[in-house]
């Protein structure tokens, strides 16, 4: 189960399965409130992670997204996932597992279907994903993902 990448007992599991239905953080999942720049550092982190990731394969990254245009999409989408609509918070440090409503970007194309194609790494190829469902999507096409998320809304068993 994916979740339990994310949570090592029952109640934190329950914890997931609560923010992916309503979007709440539990009270003591504390979360920082970190200045803007820290936001524009980090997407530039991201953006130098993904220049050395297609300079070592050899892709072409003639369309590769920079970190402005990253941190315009995050503004733009207002800090929401793509599928799910939560918010999702940059996490500070380097915790020792990544919070699942931490904010990721993700290759709507997966690169797994597309390394070669310069638009994998273009603005239009990325979304903001929760961390939980960057993990259940894998390398699956973004459909499954939101195919699966709006299944397990109809079906969800929460004891709130």
């Amino acid at each position: 189960m994916l979740l339990r990448a994310y949570a090592v007992c029952d109640e934190e599991v329950s914890d997931i399965i609560r923010w992916l239905a309503t979007g709440k953080i539990p009270f003591y999942d504390r979360l920082l409130h970190l200045p803007i720049q820290v936001y524009q550092v980090a997407l530039s982190l991201e953006e130098g992670g993904w220049k050395k990731r297609v300079l070592r394969n050899g892709y072409n990254g003639s369309e590769l997204v920079t970190s402005n245009e990253l941190f315009g999409m995050c503004i733009e989408k207002k800090f929401k996932c793509a599928v799910s609509g939560n918010y999702v918070y940059f996490r500070s440090g380097q915790p020792t597992c990544m919070p699942y409503w931490a904010l990721n970007l993700d290759h709507i194309d997966p690169l797994h279907h597309s390394k070669g194609n310069p638009a994998s790494w273009s603005k239009n190829n990325i979304q903001v994903l929760s961390a939980v469902l960057n993990s259940i999507k894998g390398y699956v096409p973004n459909e499954e993902l939101v195919r699966w998320h709006a299944d397990f809304m109809c079906h969800k068993v929460i004891i709130l």
